[in-house]
């Protein structure tokens, strides 16, 4: 899969940013490609300066989780950023 945009947008639904490579399920737009993260991440590895990924791991199931997460990692160039948001559990 060719990539233009050095930033990965995981699970992006609604808000995503067109100079981004916007990835989800369920796309709401061209901007928008359909993967299932859940399988694997269909890129090279080390070829995102920032991974972003906003109220997506919380739907995820453990026994997925640690995939998902090193699929992050393993396309994400070295020192690169990896931010990841998630409700407050106080809240």
């Amino acid at each position: 899969m060719k990539v233009l945009s050095k930033c990965l947008n995981i699970g992006c639904g609604l808000k995503f940013n067109i100079e981004w490579e916007n990835i989800d399920l369920y796309p709401t737009s061209k901007y928008v490609k359909k993967v299932d993260f859940i399988k694997g991440l269909p890129y090279s590895e080390n070829i995102f300066e920032f991974v972003y990924s906003s109220h997506v791991l919380e739907h995820i199931d453990y026994e997925h989780m640690k995939f998902v997460l090193s699929e992050m990692l393993r396309v994400l160039e070295p020192n690169g950023i990896v931010r990841i948001v998630v409700p407050d559990l106080e809240n």
